[in-house]
């Protein structure tokens, strides 16, 4: 889920709530405010009316909106108008003043009867339709126009927020990308403290990791003399007349020294180059079927392996297997992978040529490993190295019964 949408989600929900409070507190202060204002010109009419009787003068004739009652009078000239027969038996009260609200289905009535000195009985009623046909919105649609409204501005500020927020994640991902300075200028300063942050991390990774590469260059320089010297030392006991078991031994250590002389160099071939380093001038056509056969026949020398790599074709020839790359390269990565396959499985290693893909399965070793046999995984982080200075990738999923390697090429 996007910033925008998770803000857009929560303020609309919020929208929807306040508005719903909004039409709520709306119809509360308009029923308040029209039964106060009905209330005052209920009284104002009544003190009016009063006045006109003690005139002695005709009460004004009733409207659709305002009436004029009388209930009794002495003198019938007075009795200007006949309270309705609904009335008298509602407003049946010890009470000298009292306010009334009748509803029916044509009209709201308010209602104020007060009891006079004489005795009479003067109601002034004030009249309301309930079609709602009055000029203007009615109260339903000014509230939904408000919780439109609220809703859009909310909206709208959710937009903005976004918007500051996105600013700053730039400036944060620009500071990952940029190498050579500090990207600065985010408004929130948590951010601008997570990109000072992640520079100084990016700094301190960039300087460890050239100190790893220095240290492995200088290390292969250094194993070359002494390991130069035992394959003298040892050639020159092989010429010698030496029993049965001394000569074993002694090319156990020979073969020993020639593999760690190849693992020097390719330490250093790995470590001293980038992917930026490279060119297209140590690039070669390469047939990758054949390539991984002759890696096969390479360690059936030592593993006797070779039965038990199974390859499947599953694309077109044509494309897929005709690669340019590095050949070196590519032979140490599928040698590493190889290997690292030979020495934690038992049973068959299924080799897929895929589409921009090659795929490695095999069953996990149901035997305890031999450390000595199975290294420190060293393969891996070597064939991880290459498939980085080639522009490819290697991905890995393990189960509780196999493992399955993933090496994802470009042609």
């Amino acid at each position: 889920m996007s910033l925008l949408q998770y803000l857009s989600q929560r303020l609309l929900l919020l929208g929807i709530v306040l508005s719903a409070g909004l039409f709520y507190i709306v119809y509360i202060l308009y029923q308040w405010g029209l039964d106060d204002s009905t209330e005052y010109y209920l009284q104002q009419d009544m003190q009016w009316a009063v006045e006109i009787l003690a005139n002695k003068q005709e009460l004004p004739k009733n409207t659709q909106f305002r009436q004029f009652y009388l209930s009794a009078s002495a003198d019938q000239s007075l009795l200007s108008n006949v309270l309705p027969k609904k009335f008298p038996k509602l407003l049946a009260s010890n009470e000298d003043t009292e306010f009334f609200f009748i509803e029916d289905d044509e009209h709201f009535q308010y209602g104020l009867h007060q009891v006079l000195a004489d005795g009479r009985i003067l109601t002034v009623i004030h009249q309301f339709t309930t079609e709602g046909t009055a000029e203007g919105l009615s109260l339903l649609e000014i509230s939904i126009a408000a919780s439109l409204m609220l809703i859009a501005i909310m909206l709208l500020g959710a937009w903005f927020i976004y918007q500051r927020i996105s600013l700053s994640m730039q400036h944060l991902l620009m500071a990952a990308q940029v190498k050579d300075s500090i990207v600065t200028g985010s408004e929130f300063s948590e951010i601008e403290n997570v990109i000072i942050t992640l520079k100084n991390a990016l700094e301190d990774l960039e300087a460890k990791n050239e100190q790893e590469r220095l240290f492995i260059q200088t290390l292969s320089h250094e194993l070359r003399t002494p390991m130069a010297t035992v394959q003298v030392a040892l050639e020159l006991l092989a010429k010698k007349e030496l029993n049965a078991n001394v000569r074993e031994k002694i090319e156990i250590i020979f073969n020993s020294n020639q593999q760690m002389q190849h693992l020097s160099h390719d330490l250093l071939s790995l470590w001293s180059n980038t992917p930026e380093d490279q060119t297209n001038e140590s690039n070669e056509s390469i047939h990758l079927e054949e390539e991984i056969h002759q890696v096969i026949n390479d360690l059936d020398k030592a593993f006797h392996c070779q039965q038990r790599f199974i390859i499947n074709l599953e694309c077109d020839h044509t494309e897929t297997m005709n690669l340019v790359a590095s050949k070196v390269y590519l032979q140490l990565l599928l040698n590493n992978l190889c290997k690292n396959a030979i020495v934690h499985s038992d049973g068959n290693i299924c080799i897929s040529i895929e589409n921009s893909q090659v795929l490695i399965t095999n069953d996990k070793s149901q035997n305890e490993i031999d450390p000595l046999v199975a290294g420190s995984g060293i393969g891996l982080i070597i064939a991880t190295r290459a498939a980085e200075l080639l522009g490819w990738s290697i991905e890995i999923q393990e189960t509780d019964i196999k493992y399955e390697l993933r090496l994802l090429f470009n042609y």
